[in-house]
């Protein structure tokens, strides 16, 4: 714990502004690195988050960054801290601590540690109050309700958390002990205000310089979800930025001839909206077609619509509650607005972002397609249709771990669906290996069972040791005059073949 450090130097603002290669800079990373945690997402990859930030993702508040777990729309559990609502903020606090670090090497001696950390405090506050449909909102301009609600969880949820709140004094923010609550306090009054957006800030200042090196910057390349997010920035920093077809070619790197325009909003004063200028054809009809098609394509696709008439009894029923704390969206919302789903699951504009053709486009609609179809078909069934006969995973799991004489453990496979197959098609248990590419294994087994097992590791020995585990416990079950006993909320009653068909176990 970090308590009782003393951070040596002066006020950020007094001249004494120590340079990220000093001696006690060098130590001060060594000192927290064990208290850092780690996420990941496919766009950004791995990032690292320095103390107390740890201390903030874990906290009982910010239950919505640490784990999400709602019914029909993520039914998931973070592991290791991956999960798609939470890479979205993330990505968020990765773009705000990636120009802070070109700020801190183009002007060393503008900004501090402490203010840096508090940018990034800023954006977790901000992305908490925002809704799911954020993307929307910023679209539209009207962003006066997502910093109003952001500045009061900053005060309700961290200010008045004393866990985080000593936390935060006795890490970043402060200098010395005699002007603690003074520099805790200038601190504070920096986060507010780039939750709100305040103007006449030195890092406000930084960022405006920022923003516009990298437009100017010929050799910067940025896809497209990088120049939403830098739009956006630009405007929390109230900074109209002013780019050329050329540079904004070169930006998104998309070809075509496009221009961007201000727009002022008339009910937000100094707010600006950015625009393409109608000349650019090429640019403007791509963008707003794809995802045209892409809306389109998943609110009116045949599975969707019969998905969605199928379990509209079930989905009317469902539980009220928000599926997100805070924000009035729950599972009864979805056969009305498909764009709950998405919203909360997949962020459309962060999926496209990724591809270079609008047919690579379209190929992420249909996953998200299938997405829908495998969490709405899962949670009609859970939902609508009781069962006593379907084998709980959990119970699976620890007897092929039983099985194979305790050499296996719950590191090294993972049963990511437990599925009751029609007698007529083949039984099957397929083995993946987790984070890899490889083709799954297909192996027959005797029981009309069907399994997707994850191989947590690329292992020849712990993968045999696995199927031969697996054709154990499927001959156990074929013998024994007793089924095993299931999960109440889940599954077909016997003898329901047509039923037995749609039932779908646990996703990884």
């Amino acid at each position: 714990m970090l308590a009782n450090r003393k951070r040596p130097g002066g006020s950020p603002d007094s001249g004494q502004y120590s340079d990220s290669n000093s001696e006690d800079d060098d130590g001060w990373v060594k000192e927290v690195s064990s208290k850092d945690i780690a996420v990941a997402d496919v766009i950004h990859k791995d990032l690292r988050f320095p103390w107390p930030l740890p201390l903030l993702l874990s906290n009982r508040w910010f239950q919505r960054l640490r784990k999400i777990k709602t019914v029909g729309v993520a039914q998931k559990v973070f592991r290791d801290a991956k999960d798609d609502l939470f890479c979205l903020s993330m990505g968020r606090y990765h773009i705000t601590n990636e120009f802070l670090g070109h700020i801190l090497s183009v002007y060393p001696n503008r900004i501090s540690n402490q203010e840096r950390f508090c940018v990034g405090l800023a954006a977790l506050c901000l992305d908490l109050g925002a809704a799911p449909d954020e993307y929307l909102r910023w679209k539209e301009g009207t962003d006066f309700d997502v910093r109003e609600q952001s500045l009061k969880i900053f005060e309700a949820k961290i200010l008045r958390d004393f866990s985080i709140r000593d936390a935060l004094k006795n890490t970043y923010m402060y200098n010395t002990v005699d002007t603690q609550k003074e520099d805790f306090e200038r601190y504070v009054s920096l986060v507010k205000a780039l939750i709100s957006g305040a103007p006449a800030l030195t890092v406000v200042e930084a960022e405006k310089a920022f923003l516009f090196d990298i437009v100017q910057n010929p050799k910067s390349l940025f896809d497209l979800d990088t120049v939403e997010r830098l739009l956006r920035t630009s405007r929390f920093c109230r900074t109209p930025i002013d780019l050329d077809s050329a540079m904004f070619k070169k930006l998104i790197n998309v070809g075509g001839s496009p221009k961007l325009f201000v727009e002022e909003d008339g009910p937000h004063e100094g707010l600006t909206r950015f625009s393409i200028r109608k000349e650019s054809s090429y640019l403007e009809s791509f963008l707003e077609n794809a995802i045209h098609k892409i809306n389109k394509t998943i609110t009116y696709h045949k599975t969707v619509v019969a998905i969605r008439e199928m379990c509209i009894e079930a989905l009317e029923h469902a539980s009220d509650c928000p599926l997100v704390p805070g924000f009035d969206v729950s599972l009864g919302d979805i056969h009305h607005d498909l764009e709950a789903f998405y919203y909360l699951n997949d962020s459309v504009y962060e999926l496209i972002s990724e591809c270079d053709s609008p047919s690579a486009r379209l190929k992420h609609a249909k996953g998200l397609i299938s997405r829908i179809e495998r969490d709405l078909w899962k949670q009609a069934i859970n939902e609508a249709i009781p069962s006593n006969r379907v084998l709980s995973t959990e119970m699976a799991t620890e007897t092929v771990i039983r099985l194979s004489g305790y050499a296996l453990d719950k590191e090294d496979f993972h049963i990511a669906s437990y599925n009751i197959m029609p007698k007529n098609r083949a039984e099957t248990l397929r083995l993946y290996y987790k984070d890899s590419m490889v083709p799954p294994s297909t192996i027959s087994t005797r029981n009309n069972h069907f399994y997707n097992i994850y191989c947590k590791r690329q292992d020849r020995k712990k993968k045999e040791l696995i199927v031969q585990a697996f054709k154990e416990f499927e001959m156990e079950n074929l013998n024994s005059p007793e089924k095993p006993v299931a999960r109440p909320s889940r599954g077909v009653p016997e003898g329901s073949k047509a039923k037995r068909n749609l039932m779908k176990e646990e996703d990884f």
